[in-house]
């Protein structure tokens, strides 16, 4: 634990990156920490302090199904995300799917992201998009 702690402390102060560096230091955390067993809180101080700085806020949507990730910039619902380890089992894929189908309709969004290890996939249904992409896929375009 100490160990994944250090090495976040590198990856958003030691800016070993042009850019992206708390993000990765974040993820790589959040990454860590689910492969041993741990499960790590939005509400970190770390992360909204870097949502504080980009100007945006997160929240959890629950509605008549529940999605991980909405993020707020300014007065408008700009994002909605999943994240999981995998989505290989039918009933997680179900879950994780219809739960941002849900935040999408809701937020009157277009498009919602489904973060894993190593799934790649897009979805369409009732004119909105899914894209289910590997962590460090995103990691890089970000």
């Amino acid at each position: 634990m100490k160990g994944a702690l250090i090495f976040n402390q590198f990856l958003q102060a030691g800016h070993p990156f042009v850019d992206g560096n708390k993000r990765t230091g974040f993820i790589t955390l959040w990454l860590f920490l689910t492969l041993n067993g741990f499960r790590l809180k939005v509400s970190s101080w770390a992360y909204k302090k870097h949502l504080k700085q980009t100007g945006s806020e997160i929240f959890y949507h629950r509605e008549k199904k529940e999605c991980d990730f909405i993020v707020k910039k300014d007065l408008k619902i700009t994002k909605a995300s999943q994240v999981a380890v995998t989505i290989q089992n039918p009933t997680t894929k179900k879950r994780e799917t219809e739960g941002l189908f849900d935040a999408l309709k809701a937020y009157k969004l277009n498009e919602g992201l489904i973060l894993t290890l190593e799934e790649e996939e897009r979805i369409e249904m009732d004119g909105k998009k899914i894209i289910i992409k590997p962590v460090w896929k995103w990691l890089l375009e970000e």
